[in-house]
């Protein structure tokens, strides 16, 4: 038995409905393949910025903004 899970995009970011509301950051083109980059316990996804620069021109980046972690 799954879990079913709906994205939803908005202006301000899209968010990922489950049990729960998350909400994300994403960058680049949505049509390219995803990857999905997780930051450490006490970090941000700006932590990771300097990495999702890079890329970005090939992928659609998502990467999740935990409350309370950054």
């Amino acid at each position: 038995r799954g879990i079913c899970y709906t994205l939803r995009r908005t202006r301000e970011g899209t968010t990922l409905s489950a049990s729960k509301n998350m909400k994300f950051r994403e960058f680049g083109d949505a049509d390219k393949p995803a990857v999905v980059f997780l930051h450490g316990g006490g970090l941000s996804w700006w932590s990771l910025r300097d990495v999702i620069q890079y890329f970005k021109k090939d992928y659609h980046i998502i990467t999740p903004i935990i409350e309370g972690h950054g």
